[in-house]
C-alpha cells in the first residue's frame, strides 16, 4: 500500500490554493496542459520549469519540495484512500 499522509486543514487547504494558483497561471494564462489535481510544486517539477522550482523550494525552505511533490503526485498519496487503491492494486 502507499504511504499515508494526514495533512491539516490549513495544508489542505494552502494544496487547494496551490492547485488553483496551477490552474489560473499555466493553464489559463499560459496555456499549458495541467491537470485538475496538480499542485503548482509537481507540475513545475514534470514540466522542468527551472526557475520556477528554485523560487517553489527556496519559499518553501526544501530543496527537495518540488521533487517530492511530484513523487507524491504520481503515488496519488494527496487522493483519499478510495482512490488510491487503484494504484495499490486493492480493486481492479
Amino acid at each position: 500500500m502507499s504511504e499515508t499522509i494526514t495533512y491539516t486543514p490549513k495544508e489542505r487547504i494552502l494544496i487547494c490554493l496551490t492547485q488553483l494558483f496551477c490552474q489560473l497561471w499555466f493553464g489559463l494564462i499560459k496555456g499549458e496542459q495541467t491537470y485538475p489535481d496538480e499542485s503548482t510544486s509537481a507540475f513545475v517539477y514534470r514540466t522542468e520549469k527551472k526557475k520556477w522550482i528554485e523560487r517553489v523550494n527556496r519559499l518553501m525552505k526544501d530543496p527537495e519540495h518540488c521533487r517530492v511533490a511530484y513523487e507524491r503526485e504520481k503515488k496519488g498519496t494527496q487522493q483519499a484512500p478510495e482512490y488510491r487503491a487503484k494504484f495499490d492494486g486493492d480493486e481492479e
